[in-house]
């Protein structure tokens, strides 16, 4: 047995050697198009972490330089998965009101595309496969022999269109991506604004490169630590509660175009009916060319969109309840999934599903998969169980892994060197994506972290501007944290 001591010295010694292995110098040059102050490269990283002297891909990164010449180090702004931190980085830029360039003051920006998204070769797969149209949520054995074989299908195809990145596009991954940037720009300490998916990268950076860790701000937490059901079990119930408050919010509010609807959770659940009884039309979408979609809208993919719409919070309220009133008179366009022609994928999706089967457990029988379902369609009744973790639990079934028998990363207990670095936790009241109940579970084991929430119904805390907001830019500038269970009102 190895002794407590060594478990903790062997993974910082590993990630120092994979570290040294992958001292590669960045070449900067022109973004596209070229923005003053802003530089872009791609970065060697190691392909297969497990071998860390293999063979290496390439990871596309955007810094702004901070106003001071030598800049105390970099913020990261990491995003994903399938989605562009450059992006990201590049929608900051182009609003410079946005209180993330006050950071500039002090500090370098920094986004990246994460491996097999964006510019740092996105994954390929066979659109066909991919457009065909099988439920996550199963009726019977027939469905799910359907959903069993197609998603192995598609994966399969996947990996071999896409090579060899393909198996390595875990979160583990990009933490470690990332940290290598770090390591070969020179800066010291990482910092880190890390949101939704990028706040859990910034949780497993944390775990996986201590010593370097500097001031993180992890806001939308995902909870890596519990059992496949407690997570959906979260997730599903603040999707179902925030749809509850846009009822409210309707009912009271004359801009609410479903305003004038007697009973709006009525309305809502007539809708549901009409969905489940045959798919809704989408007659201003195109299955050809630049964004094209679905020429109609099933019931999960409504609740798919639903879920990524209630995210924005109030302020997005009133496009999705024009959205659902036009749905129930036929029209379902804005609700369509993206239709795949060829390929590549522009919207993350395949590269969300491809990272989601390697981190997350799976259902492994059809029994297991029919008892969560049936929990989850009784606890959230209105949103029928539906969520993105579901669609993890249910797809990834079958998903092809790099090594046959690894159980992907879920269910990972948090470490003693997580819990002695202090992390600013936040979350929002009320949030669809990633329940406020993430936030207590990592806070509960992570005692020197603090945890401060909004008091509002959205995502993504920090995009806004607010008393959280500054009080964010605050820490990451002076190193000032708030007191712990503080409630921002905006």
């Amino acid at each position: 047995m190895i002794p407590s001591a060594l478990r903790l010295i062997i993974p910082l010694v590993t990630f120092a050697l994979t570290a040294l292995a992958q001292n590669r110098p960045v070449y900067w040059g022109e973004c596209d198009p070229p923005r003053e102050n802003t530089q872009c490269a791609m970065h060697n990283d190691i392909l297969d972490y497990k071998a860390p002297w293999n063979v290496f891909t390439k990871v596309a990164v955007m810094r702004i330089r901070s106003k001071l010449k030598k800049p105390k180090g970099a913020v990261f702004l990491p995003s994903g998965p399938g989605r562009s931190g450059i992006n990201l980085l590049k929608r900051y830029l182009d609003d410079p009101t946005h209180h993330v360039h006050e950071l500039l003051s002090q500090y370098d920006l920094i986004g990246m595309d994460p491996r097999g998204s964006g510019q740092s070769f996105p994954i390929k797969c066979n659109a066909t496969l991919w457009n065909r149209r099988v439920p996550s949520m199963v009726k019977d054995e027939v469905e799910y022999v359907a959903l069993y074989y197609h998603w192995r299908e598609v994966g399969d195809a996947c990996r071999k269109m896409t090579g060899k990145v393909f198996d390595n596009l875990d979160t583990e991954s990009v933490a470690r991506d990332m940290d290598s940037i770090r390591y070969n720009l020179d800066y010291k300490e990482l910092h880190l604004i890390g949101n939704s998916y990028g706040a859990h990268v910034g949780i497993t950076n944390l775990e996986k490169a201590v010593p370097y860790a500097g001031r993180l701000v992890i806001d939308g937490v995902i909870d890596h630590t519990h059992d496949p059901m407690a997570i959906m079990q979260a997730e599903s119930a603040s999707f179902e509660m925030t749809l509850k408050h846009f009822f409210q919010w309707c009912q009271g509010d004359a801009f609410c175009s479903l305003h004038d609807q007697t009973d709006v959770e009525g309305f809502f659940k007539e809708l549901v009916s009409k969905f489940e009884a045959a798919p809704i039309p989408a007659p201003k979408c195109n299955q050809t060319g630049e964004g094209a979609c679905r020429s109609d809208v099933s019931l999960e993919e409504m609740m798919t969109a639903l879920q990524r719409d209630l995210g924005p919070g109030q302020p997005g309220w009133g496009s999705l309840a024009d959205n659902l009133l036009a749905a129930s008179n036929g029209d379902a366009s804005a609700f369509s999934m993206p239709y795949f022609t060829n390929s590549t994928d522009s919207t993350g999706t395949w590269a969300t599903l491809a990272t989601g089967c390697l981190d997350w457990q799976h259902a492994h029988d059809y029994l297991e998969l029919q008892a969560a379902q049936q929990t989850l369609r009784a606890l959230s009744p209105l949103t029928r169980g539906y969520s993105q973790s579901f669609s993890f639990f249910s797809k990834c079934i079958n998903w092809p892994l790099a090594k046959p028998g690894i159980v992907p990363n879920t269910n990972q207990p948090i470490n003693y060197l997580q819990r002695i670095h202090p992390v600013l936790l936040i979350s929002s009241f009320l949030d669809p994506i990633t329940s406020a109940q993430n936030a207590v579970n990592i806070r509960a084991i992570m005692p020197k972290a603090t945890l401060v929430f909004k008091n509002w119904t959205g995502h993504i805390t920090y995009d806004t501007p607010g008393e959280l907001a500054k009080m964010v830019n605050n820490y990451l500038l002076t190193g000032e944290l708030p007191d712990d269970g503080t409630v921002y009102q905006s």
